[in-house]
């Protein structure tokens, strides 16, 4: 019995991260299907070191975005113009797998994402606040010194500016 729990959870961990890829891949193709004109953000010195140093990517955040229970995932995309780079989060919510990704535009700071999990506890700069997010998030930081979170609620993504 208990060499068949280590084979199933030997299993399970070889098998999480090619779920997360695959998801990973079908985001990253729905994307490009959908709006060509953006693509991920390629991982400059700075942005590769934080990849190498922390184990994690800086244009990719895994949640619960939606709170269903289900993995989504998050991708720093920018779209090149001839003067200058636009960059938004593109969204794929698992639970609306058929749909084009989500585009949050206008980001407050545009370096790098990482997931703000559920029951993070958080100042609100623009309400003056403290509150504790029920959903996990989608943050975004720039020099570690100022960010914003972007979570879900009635179909779009709301900002909460919560470091400066």
């Amino acid at each position: 019995m208990r060499k068949l729990l280590t084979l199933i959870f030997l299993n399970v961990l070889a098998t999480a991260p090619m779920a997360e890829e695959m998801t990973l891949q079908y985001c990253k193709n729905a994307m490009n299907k959908s709006s060509p004109i953006w693509h991920k953000v390629p991982l400059n010195k700075e942005l590769l070191n934080i990849k190498k140093n922390y184990k994690y990517d800086p244009t990719v955040a895994f949640g619960d975005f939606d709170n269903d229970n289900k993995n989504d995932i998050a991708l720093l995309v920018e779209q090149s113009r001839p003067k200058k780079k636009i960059r938004a989060i593109a969204v794929c919510l698992s639970s609306e797998k058929s749909k084009t990704p989500q585009l949050i535009t206008n980001l407050y700071v545009d370096e790098q994402i990482n997931t703000t999990p559920k029951g993070t506890k958080h100042y609100n700069i623009e309400t003056g606040k403290k509150d504790t997010y029920n959903i996990d998030g989608i943050s975004v930081t720039c020099c570690e010194c100022c960010g914003a979170t972007y979570i879900y609620g009635d179909g779009k993504f709301k900002q909460v500016v919560d470091g400066d």
